[in-house]
C-alpha cells in the first residue's frame, strides 16, 4: 500500500492537523497521532486529528496511488525542500514516510479510528458566514488570556458581523465574501 503527493502538501497536512492531537499519556493512544486516509478512487490524502474536544480535518490531492488504506503518523515531519515528493507507505503494523531520501517510521496503535463523518453529518446548517481566519484568530486571541469561554453572536443575515462576547466587552468580525465549497 503505498500513495505518492508532493511533500509540501503533506507538511500542510501535517501542520494544519498537528495542534488538534492529544498530548496526555494517559488517553487513547490513536489520538497522539495524525490519521492519514488514501483515497485511491478520489485521489486524496485526508488527515485527521482530535484531542478529545476538537476535529480537524484537512486534505490534500495524491499524485500516484496503488490502493486506498489507512495508517497513523505523528505529529511531526522531516525535512521538506520545495522540489520533493512525498511517499506514504503502510507494510503491516508500521508507516513510512519518505522525502527526499530520508525514511521516517511510525508503529501503528491497535483499534480503528473515530468515525469523526458522524459527528459532522447531523449538524444542520441553517447558514453560511465567511470571515478572514486571520481576523477571527485575532479577535478569539485578544480574549484567551482569562481563560473564561466566551460567546460567540452568529447573525441570520450573513452580511452583519460576527460579534465575540467577554464579560461585556466586544470583539466584531465582519463578514468576508467566499467561494462555495461543497466539501
Amino acid at each position: 500500500m503505498k500513495a505518492k503527493l508532493y511533500s509540501n502538501d503533506l507538511k500542510r497536512l501535517v501542520d494544519a492537523t498537528k495542534k488538534f492531537t492529544d498530548k496526555s499519556m494517559w488517553g487513547d493512544a490513536k489520538l497522539q497521532y495524525i490519521h492519514l486516509a488514501v483515497d485511491k478512487d478520489k485521489e486524496t490524502v485526508t488527515a485527521t486529528a482530535l484531542d478529545g474536544r476538537r476535529v480537524s480535518i484537512e486534505k490534500a490531492a495524491l499524485i500516484d496511488c496503488d490502493e486506498s488504506f489507512e495508517c497513523y503518523i505523528k505529529p511531526s515531519l522531516l525535512q521538506v525542500k520545495d522540489d520533493n515528493h512525498a511517499t506514504i507507505e503502510r507494510v503491516n503494523d508500521k508507516a513510512y514516510i519518505t522525502i527526499g531520501g530520508n525514511i521516517t517510521g511510525y508503529h501503528q496503535p491497535d483499534g480503528e479510528f473515530y468515525q469523526v463523518d458522524n459527528l459532522l453529518k447531523d449538524i444542520e446548517v441553517v447558514q453560511t458566514i465567511g470571515v478572514s481566519a486571520k481576523l477571527l484568530k485575532e479577535a478569539l486571541e485578544s480574549v484567551k488570556a482569562t481563560g473564561v469561554p466566551v460567546a460567540i453572536d452568529i447573525p441570520k443575515d450573513p452580511g452583519k458581523p460576527i460579534v465575540i462576547r467577554h464579560k461585556g466587552n466586544k470583539k466584531i468580525v465582519l463578514p468576508a465574501r467566499i467561494a462555495n465549497d461543497d466539501n
